[in-house]
């Protein structure tokens, strides 16, 4: 559907604003776009916003709306040995079509031997399925080895009949009948290995999103894709056939915007299916009995479980519990922090020992070794590789003592300067993959140099989706200055608390602001009636009060003046003062 090249980008997209801007009818528009929205659509930094923008602009002004993929991250890949991961494709609906379809969804389905994944839609209703009684001979059966000899085998059987006609009629009845059977006996074989070889492949593409296949994978992803090649030839034949005798046929209030905000919530929490080791679980009958029996099973665990005491490696007999609180249990989450704090209890005392190292101790006494926050951790190390082995102990030490399983797959490591030499060594003991700044903690991006305008961009695109103009088409003005607020207040006002805020960052979220609240109701363009800064002054001054990003982010970055000077014991002020005062 969209362009081979992003030479052809702009006459794709004027031609998408032509038949889309002059459309009555409800929208809906889906397919290979060729050009990804952001930045998170891409698995590697090769990333050209120029045309980005320009889509989400266009998407912004036809007031469509993206209707959200379950399923995949990413719809296209190529065969690389370190593949390069994109969401080219996509589902766009206006929003007349989506009131019509509240229930619509969209599915990424097994991409099988194809570089793109196919997208099922589901307008949430029942489906005609046909006439299952029909019989239809399908072209592929000529490709079946043997398939000539077999009819003429059945077609020599004896039949009855008085005169030749009903004779014809009762073997071409016979015949139908065993094809029938036929035909039914080799679609289960069929299924049956076509869903072994998509779900291998599937599998196969999870994995490579998230690491480099082995050989052996490899390989097997090969195998798979060339015999599906082979089964879906009789498909296609099929289709063919069908092809040529069937003709397809298609057939500004805020309760709509709550109408829409439900509907939306209602399509990302649905649940398609269920993996699990025996299988997968379709059906929303199935799913919603599996989940019934197992919310069952936890409910009988945490009333009428038994408990043992393990002392070292014993465990002791076990009795039943009355009071107290159990896994499951609504404050058992309680008793995972009050645990986790012994890690940090645990480091400190090695590095107080020699045994682990810290940084920067000559800036706070002691140095860093650890920053924790409930179960969120950064263990900080200096490059010795000798005290890297007893931070793994003691890591391991409170595996033993707390029951829990740190989850090192889950974890990565950094490594800067002469570390950097050591990394696959330290990649080794830790289990750990190798992370990329920026990374975040704690909802903030980490990074030892100051973050660029593209490392800015993950902070834009939420902005940009939360002010998304088909919002606004369902509000008065007053509703889009509220609107326009709080998303202010609840998206970046962290980030503008710790980060001086770049000029071009600064003017990119003003614009979506801007461009929100001055939209029309119509595909007509609306001009602003005044500057964006007159805007943004106090109502007593003739503004409309809309918070003004500069000076926001100013006085948050002010309040950190008042904190050194008042948290003289806090860590981070001594390392400030240490460094800079």
């Amino acid at each position: 559907m969209g362009p081979h090249s992003q030479n052809s980008n702009q006459i794709f997209l004027a031609d998408l604003v032509r038949i889309c801007g002059s459309e009555q009818l409800p929208i809906l528009v889906g397919g290979d776009f060729n050009i990804i929205r952001r930045r998170d659509e891409k698995n590697n930094d090769n990333f050209d916003g120029r045309w980005s923008f320009m889509f989400n602009t266009i998407i912004e002004s036809l007031d469509l709306r993206e209707i959200e993929l379950s399923g995949r991250k990413y719809t296209w890949a190529n065969t690389l040995p370190i593949p390069t991961f994109e969401k080219l494709d996509c589902v766009l609906a206006s929003v007349d079509w989506e009131q019509k379809f509240p229930l619509v969804t969209v599915q990424a389905l097994s991409r099988g031997i194809s570089d793109h994944t196919p997208l099922l839609v589901d307008s949430g209703e029942a489906t005609h399925v046909g006439n299952k009684n029909t019989f239809s001979f399908e072209l592929a059966w000529f490709e079946r080895e043997g398939f000539f000899d077999l009819v003429a085998r059945e077609w020599a059987k004896e039949v009855g009949g008085r005169t030749f006609i009903e004779r014809w009629q009762n073997k071409i009845r016979h015949l139908r009948s065993f094809l029938r059977g036929w035909a039914k006996h080799l679609s289960g074989i069929y299924k049956v290995e076509k869903g072994r070889l998509l779900t291998l492949i599937q599998s196969l593409d999870v994995k490579i999103e998230c690491r480099i296949l082995e050989p052996m994978e490899l390989h097997a992803k090969g195998d798979a894709e060339m015999r599906l090649k082979e089964l879906l030839r009789e498909e296609e034949l099929k289709w063919a056939l069908r092809a040529k005798v069937r003709k397809v046929v298609q057939r500004y209030a805020n309760t709509q915007f709550f109408h829409m905000i439900a509907n939306g919530k209602h399509r990302k929490k649905r649940i398609f299916q269920l993996e699990q080791d025996e299988g997968t679980i379709l059906g929303q009958e199935n799913l919603k009995l599996y989940i019934t029996d197992y919310y069952k099973q936890v409910e009988s665990f945490t009333q009428n479980g038994s408990v043992g005491i393990r002392v070292n490696v014993d465990i002791g007999h076990y009795f039943q519990t009355h009071k107290g609180l159990r896994q499951g249990d609504p404050m058992s989450p309680i008793l995972f922090n009050i645990v986790v704090d012994m890690l940090t209890i645990l480091i400190c005392r090695a590095k107080d020992a020699g045994q682990v190292g810290s940084l920067v101790p000559y800036l706070v006494d002691g140095g860093v070794s650890v920053l924790q926050y409930a179960d969120d951790t950064i263990i900080f190390m200096e490059h010795d590789l000798a005290k890297a082995i007893n931070m793994k102990l003691v890591l391991c030490l409170f595996e033993q003592l707390t029951g829990l399983k740190i989850n090192f797959h889950k974890s990565e490591l950094f490594c800067f300067e002469r570390a950097n030499e050591e990394q696959e060594a330290y990649k080794q003991l830790f289990g750990c993959e190798l992370g990329a700044l920026p990374f975040t903690y704690l909802g903030i991006p980490i990074h030892h140099c100051k973050l660029t305008n593209r490392e800015w961009k993950s902070i834009e695109d939420p902005f940009e989706k939360k002010l998304g103009c088909w919002k606004g088409k369902l509000m008065s003005y007053g509703g889009r200055l509220i609107l326009i607020n709080s998303v202010l207040t609840s998206m970046p006002m962290f980030l503008l608390s710790f980060f001086e805020v770049p000029v071009g960052v600064r003017k990119r979220l003003d614009f979506y602001r801007s461009r929100f609240f001055w939209q029309s109701d119509d595909l007509k363009r609306k001009y602003r009636l005044t500057k964006w800064d007159i805007i943004c002054r106090p109502k007593d001054q003739g503004g409309l009060g809309i918070e003004n990003l500069e000076v926001k982010n100013k006085c948050l970055l002010s309040k950190w003046l008042y904190k050194l000077s008042s948290e003289t014991g806090a860590t981070w002020a001594h390392i400030l003062r240490n460094k800079y005062l």
